[in-house]
């Protein structure tokens, strides 16, 4: 099953952060929970967690971009 990483609910009165990096590449698996990256914002560094376990099919968005809220930056694909 494919399941969609999506930047999270940012801090109030804050809707764009600019994605930092990626701690993992496309092919590598990851753990539910886990860090994937971090998102700066003007006012704090938010992480993102993988929603699900399994394989990192896609990465949408690249170091540098600019996201807001519900943004699809990533998809794994699950074992289920």
């Amino acid at each position: 099953m494919l399941i969609e990483v999506k930047v999270p609910e940012l801090t109030e009165g804050v809707t764009e952060a600019t994605l930092l990096g990626w701690n993992k590449k496309k092919g590598d698996r990851v753990a539910e929970g886990e860090n994937l990256t971090d998102l700066e914002t003007t006012k704090v560094v938010v992480e993102v967690v993988a929603p699900a376990a399994g394989t990192l099919v896609e990465i949408l968005k690249e170091e540098g971009n600019e996201v807001g809220e519900g943004d699809v930056i990533a998809r794994i694909e699950t074992d289920a």
